[in-house]
């Protein structure tokens, strides 16, 4: 997990005394809201990643225990198609291509 909303937590409750003096507070409660904004992020980045790791582990079927011992652990097989990607990655068109416009000399 990246240390930096931690450290700037650490950061901005530091700096947080002096300068609640010099305006009322005000710049305190801006901060605070700069940190609930940076743990927020933080927290589903967090969810994210725990998600598609859970999601990276294949999953299985109850244990079967043959007559003749052997114990079988069966895959689970997802009848849905894999998704698809979210968008194609660009190509630069080439030389022979239709879209080429080619290059100037200046």
């Amino acid at each position: 997990m990246p240390k930096t909303p931690l450290l700037a937590l650490a950061v901005l409750v530091a700096l947080a005394g002096p300068a609640a003096a010099d305006d009322g507070g005000k710049s305190l409660e801006r901060d605070m809201k700069r940190v609930e904004e940076i743990a927020r992020r933080a927290a589903e980045q967090l969810i994210g990643s725990i998600g598609a790791m859970i999601g990276a582990v294949p999953q299985f079927e109850a244990p079967e225990v043959l007559d003749n011992g052997d114990i079988i652990i069966r895959r689970k097989h997802d009848d849905a198609p894999p998704p698809e990607p979210q968008q194609k990655p660009r190509r630069r068109p080439g030389p022979n291509d239709p879209r080429h416009q080619g290059s100037t000399d200046i």
